[in-house]
């Protein structure tokens, strides 16, 4: 799960719902909660131990902890967005793609007309957000309060990638270069938010999922396909500097002629769409 957050177009969420632990990992936000919290400020430690789901978050976290080391300072992906962007953005794209084939495959037990309408809602509203969503807002304290929110919202979400979420709205390097700087300035008020939508949006968007369990993946399905515009390998970026960091500020997508790089981008994406299809098919059921 941890290195599918990272990884723009990978959602954790969807890796934990494939691997059966899904429910598992909803009610272990959730055992945060007043009670816990009553118990805090009472100093009842027997409480503050045994109510939250220490022995399924401990490792959890443990793993999201080395995937964020790995992928900040063995390899290091806001470099390789930079230096290598059609082939990042292709393995990217057949991620997203694999994503959406999963989430389309989960509501065959419906008819055509209610999956299409609700896939065409959320390609609706993926292109909506796509198309207004500013990507140079400034690093400043609420905006990264907002981007912890959004990210760490969009994660328990089956097939909604929280780093995808913060590449859309430029948000992505700025806090992949926090990480490995260890700037405090700006992981600070990103974790406040990341830590205020874990808890209290997981409430919300787990009654959506277990209440309209087929309609939201397929809203969610047509999301990710919108979400393909924006990752789409082939663009004319334009960068700017800034604190160190380089800020994607535009980009307009065009047709590739066919040669040797549209072909390396190709099998890219096909890695990625097959990578996502083959883990889905060798999870652990529930």
């Amino acid at each position: 799960m941890g290195a599918a957050d990272i990884v723009p177009g990978v959602s954790g969420g969807t890796m934990a719902l494939t691997l059966g632990i899904y429910k598992q990992f909803i009610e272990a936000i959730k055992s945060f909660d007043l009670i816990w919290l009553k118990s805090c400020l009472s100093l009842n430690l027997r409480e503050i131990q045994s109510r939250p789901h220490f022995g399924f978050l401990i490792p959890l976290i443990l793993g999201l902890v080395c995937a964020i080391i790995f992928f900040t300072k063995i390899i290091s992906l806001p470099g390789l967005l930079i230096t290598n962007p059609e082939a990042i953005y292709a393995l990217f794209s057949g991620l997203v793609l694999g994503s959406a084939i999963i989430l389309l495959k989960d509501g065959t037990n419906v008819s055509a007309l209610y999956r299409m309408s609700y896939i065409f809602g959320g390609l609706s509203f993926g292109m909506f957000v796509l198309t207004v969503a500013p990507t140079n807002l400034p690093d400043t304290t609420t905006t990264l309060f907002l981007a912890g929110v959004l990210a760490t919202s969009a994660m328990v979400l089956p097939g909604v990638s929280g780093s995808l979420v913060l590449l859309i709205i430029g948000k992505y390097a700025t806090v992949l270069n926090a990480l490995d700087s260890f700037n405090l300035h700006l992981l600070i008020p990103f974790s406040m938010g990341a830590l205020t939508g874990l808890i209290a949006m997981s409430r919300v968007l787990s009654w959506m999922i277990n209440q309209h369990q087929t309609s939201f993946k397929l809203v969610m399905c047509g999301f990710l396909t919108a979400s393909l515009y924006k990752i789409w390998p082939f663009q004319n970026r334009e960068y700017f500097e800034s604190d160190g960091a380089m800020q994607l500020v535009h980009a307009t997508p065009f047709i590739p002629e066919f040669n040797l790089s549209a072909f390396y981008a190709f099998f890219w994406a096909l890695m990625g769409l097959t990578l996502v299809i083959w883990l889905t098919s060798r999870a652990i059921k529930p």
